[in-house]
């Protein structure tokens, strides 16, 4: 992969503005000896250039300033073709620094990719990459000069793309939390008509901040403390006839011996036993009407 990293002018540096000529250009090119010193590639400008994302193989000057060959990780090489790092900046040692691999001139200290931040040095040919995968799946990466109108083209599709991950991964989410939701339906501890009202709940704690209780205690989110609410439910007893056409059935008044009636208030227990059994099955009916007891 090679990168136009630096070109002759006046430009904005650290502690002060550099003034760069072509002859300096040309010095840094000549004295970069990789077999000395290697200059890593790294994202941004590091105090202690690492982590390093590929190294720099060789370097050469051309008439439009200074060209280096570069050897990026997988990573790095993905990132540069789908566009995250579109703009390079160098980073120098001047020509008596303490370190400098060539002292008395200017020699590459790393290779920066920028990916918000501008570079320093303006007018170097933008990064457009061209990849294509071939049957060893290595990238075939070129340059050439972008327009503002390819680079918009290229983030709208970008932040498409990323919209539609993010809907996706909601999706998934949502479902998942149903199926948690589902399980504790099934456990008697909630009721089928909670889940929707539950389900935004669990969507809204699910990006909430974890919460500390006292200075030693374990930070938890609210979502985590929800969930244990829910699954230290007791199974609840319903309160109400279930209806459903087994349970009409069931509902049915029980037999009783003949010059005996059967009172609202006898009836009303067997009824709630039924449906516990319903909502608990495996129940039988005496200790069905044990549970609904106050």
């Amino acid at each position: 992969m090679r990168v136009h990293a630096l070109k002759a002018g006046t430009w904005p540096a650290e502690p002060e503005p550099v003034t760069l000529t072509t002859e300096d250009i040309s010095a840094i090119a000549a004295s970069y000896r990789p077999e000395v010193y290697q200059a890593p590639v790294v994202i941004g400008h590091p105090e202690t250039d690492d982590p390093a994302w590929g190294w720099v193989v060789a370097a050469s000057a051309d008439g439009d300033g200074l060209w280096l060959d570069v050897d990026l990780l997988p990573e790095m090489a993905e990132w540069v073709a789908s566009g995250r790092y579109r703009a390079v900046s160098v980073s120098l040692w001047t020509p008596n620094a303490p370190g400098n691999p060539a002292p008395g001139s200017y020699s590459l200290k790393h290779l920066g990719f920028l990916g918000a931040a501008a570079p320093a040095v303006k007018g170097l040919t933008p990064v457009r990459v061209h990849a294509e995968q071939d049957c060893r799946s290595t990238l075939t990466i070129t340059f050439a000069e972008a327009s503002m109108s390819s680079l918009a083209e290229r983030e709208a599709a970008l932040a498409l793309r990323e919209a539609e991950l993010a809907r996706r991964e909601a999706a998934l989410r949502r479902e998942a939390f149903r199926s948690e939701l589902e399980r504790h339906v099934a456990a008697g501890q909630i009721t089928a008509s909670e889940v929707p009202m539950l389900l935004p709940v669990f969507e809204a704690l699910h990006e909430a901040r974890p919460i500390a209780f006292g200075e030693d205690a374990e930070q938890r989110t609210p979502l985590d403390l929800l969930r244990e609410h829910l699954r230290r439910l007791p199974p609840r007893v319903p309160l109400g006839e279930v209806v459903s056409a087994q349970a009409s059935l069931d509902n049915r008044p029980p037999k009783v011996p003949a010059g005996y009636r059967l009172s609202e208030a006898g009836l009303h227990v067997h009824n709630r036993a039924i449906a516990f059994m319903h909502a608990h099955p495996g129940t039988n009916y005496l200790d069905a009407v044990r549970a609904i007891q106050p």
